[in-house]
């Protein structure tokens, strides 16, 4: 008979940033909780307010041509 083991019931941290990484070099993040972003393929990425209560996309409140930003992830992802 083997013995097993039980996975360790992790849980995921919250995401407390919305992390943009521009070609410039340059790290700007917005607070997770009342930001999202949508981005293209080698388009464009947009930021927006984010009404958590009602689940809603708001104003822009960023944007960034393809050619000016490298990367855009949330806080999580980054200390994985």
């Amino acid at each position: 008979m083997t013995e097993q083991q039980a996975e360790p019931n992790v849980e995921q941290p919250e995401a407390k940033h919305i992390v943009v990484i521009l070609t410039d070099g340059t790290v700007a993040n917005w607070p997770a909780e009342t930001t999202a972003f949508t981005y293209q393929d080698d388009g464009p990425l947009t930021l927006y307010t984010w009404d958590p209560e009602t689940e809603q996309r708001g104003v822009g409140i960023a944007a960034f041509a393809r050619g000016q930003w490298a990367a855009c992830y949330d806080d999580t992802y980054l200390a994985s």
